[in-house]
């Protein structure tokens, strides 16, 4: 009952992140269909958006892979809630335990979490495909066949390039437009694409050129061996002696947050400048 509970929660948190950043047809009664419910919170409703009547003049679309890749980010978001702290928890106690089905049982609700996080991201910037319409830009999403946002090109919006860890990886390019009046927060993400300058000059776009921090080893390097030393404190108390298996798994679930939170920034640190 809690595994089948678990997954309808997560399927419907699922279809309401998609149904807010949606403005198709699909995001439209979902979004109705709330509102009956009579949540307020849950009913946010999104501008409904019209196609410029130009014609596409051009258009890119987006890299797969880098989109997989920074799906990732959006895992550690899905735990960061009760029930995804729960779930974790419970795993490191039926570790602990040394029982095969509560194991099995947390490891399936922990890969039902992560595949949905994985799933959402990719529904929501994997399908996109940017067009030029004319003086706008439109994010055009290929399987709700609907626009998610529009901007005009010549307008008060700022594009940058980020610094984003997979396009390091894959070398593909992503940019940040702010000051888009047609999403929740003013600000859109443009990409990740293949090639970010060649789809700066099809879409004609005024972005001005930024130059990402160049590879630095000395702090790939200097981070990599921190991790090593914060990692080594968890390491070693799965394999003492002095300390039974039970005791080191309660000392890592009540202490290991507080390592990932330094492994994690110096992970960044690291990959950011590959």
């Amino acid at each position: 009952m809690g595994f089948t509970l678990l997954v309808g929660f997560v399927g419907a948190k699922t279809i309401l992140a998609i149904s807010n950043v949606s403005t198709g047809r699909f995001g439209t009664t979902v979004r109705r269909f709330v509102k009956r419910l009579g949540d307020d919170d849950l009913s946010r409703p999104q501008p409904e958006l019209d196609l410029p009547a130009e014609s596409v003049q051009a258009r890119v679309t987006v890299n797969p892979r880098s989109v997989l890749l920074g799906s990732f980010s959006a895992i550690g978001l899905g735990f960061a809630n009760r029930v995804g702290i729960l779930v974790l928890f419970g795993f490191i106690a039926a570790v602990g335990a040394g029982h095969i089905v509560w194991i099995t049982l947390a490891l399936g609700m922990i890969l039902i979490i992560a595949g949905v996080r994985v799933l959402s991201y990719y529904l929501r910037y994997g399908t996109i495909e940017y067009q030029r319409r004319g003086e706008t830009l439109v994010a055009y999403d290929t399987l709700l066949e609907a626009p998610q946002w529009v901007v005009p090109i010549r307008s008060g919006a700022q594009f940058s390039i980020q610094n984003a860890i997979p396009d390091r990886i894959f070398g593909t390019g992503t940019l940040t437009i702010s000051g888009v009046d047609t999403v929740p927060n003013d600000e859109a993400q443009f990409g990740p694409v293949t090639d970010l300058d060649q789809a700066i000059e099809t879409l004609g776009l005024p972005v001005r050129r930024e130059e990402r921090p160049s590879r630095d080893t000395a702090v790939i390097a200097a981070s990599i061996g921190l991790i090593l030393c914060f990692g080594a404190v968890p390491v070693g108390l799965l394999f003492t002696s002095q300390v039974s298996q039970t005791e080191a798994f309660g000392i890592l679930a009540a202490f290991g947050p507080f390592f990932l939170i330094p492994i994690g920034a110096l992970l960044w640190a690291a990959l950011s400048r590959i």
